[in-house]
């Protein structure tokens, strides 16, 4: 499987699309936000957009195009032939970008607490972090399947991109005091809310109560993943 994740890594950046996707695209709104920190209430609410911006860009985006991409051109296909189980194919199409998205966002994460606060509790603020991509890759698996090109996935994706973003956005700019429920049931809000609670020092205890939602939300993008992914091109 790593002999594959180190192609796709090879084919990630020579395709343009998905590296803008993968890499200029983040950086750029991670830069924006960054730039703008003052304008928010505290840092952990700039590093909880920029968790989301990232990820959702960087994996999500990034790994709906490249198997689309990869389908289409009957890689997908091939592949299984070869020894590797469906399972180690899929992962080995999605790990690039999911551990492209984590450097660059510890990367992000890191200029920021330099810049402004550091994290209280950072533990709590990777489990955020790695939560998100794993949500995103499984839901970008499921999304591929409704994908029939590379430049259809820029619609394809577009609700769940708007879901996380926004509930991300949603959290970070007016808290939870309010409407706290409704706010966890999306995959931005509740992993926001616990990037936060991780960079304001919260202890474990203290965040349980978004366990949860985002175990649930990790399901469903099983679930998806398994019951909407094909191998074959779509018309």
């Amino acid at each position: 499987m790593w002999n594959l994740v180190r192609a796709e890594i090879v084919q990630l950046w020579r395709h343009r699309i998905v590296a803008l996707s993968a890499v200029a695209a983040p950086l750029i709104f991670a830069g924006v936000l960054l730039a703008t920190r003052d304008q928010y209430d505290s840092a952990g609410s700039v590093a909880a957009m920029q968790v989301a911006v990232m990820a959702s860009l960087g994996v999500y985006v990034t790994a709906t195009t490249a198997l689309a991409a990869r389908r289409q051109h009957l890689f997908l296909k091939r592949l299984r032939t070869t020894p590797l189980s469906p399972s180690a194919i899929v992962a080995g199409m999605v790990l690039p970008s999911v551990l492209l998205s984590l450097i660059q966002t510890g990367i992000v994460l890191a200029v920021l607490a330099a810049v402004g606060s550091a994290p209280g509790n950072l533990g709590v603020v990777v489990a955020g972090v790695v939560a998100l991509n794993l949500i995103l890759g499984l839901l970008a698996v499921a999304t591929s399947g409704v994908t029939s090109s590379p430049d259809h996935a820029q619609v394809t994706t577009l609700p769940i991109f708007l879901l996380v973003v926004g509930g991300a956005i949603w959290v970070a700019i007016t808290g939870t005091t309010d409407q706290a429920g409704l706010k966890r049931l999306t995959p931005g809000g509740s992993i926001s809310e616990l990037v936060m609670q991780g960079w304001a020092g919260a202890p474990v205890g203290d965040v349980a109560p978004l366990v949860g939602p985002i175990v649930a939300w990790v399901l469903v993008g099983a679930v998806l993943a398994r019951s909407t992914f094909r191998w074959e091109p779509r018309s």
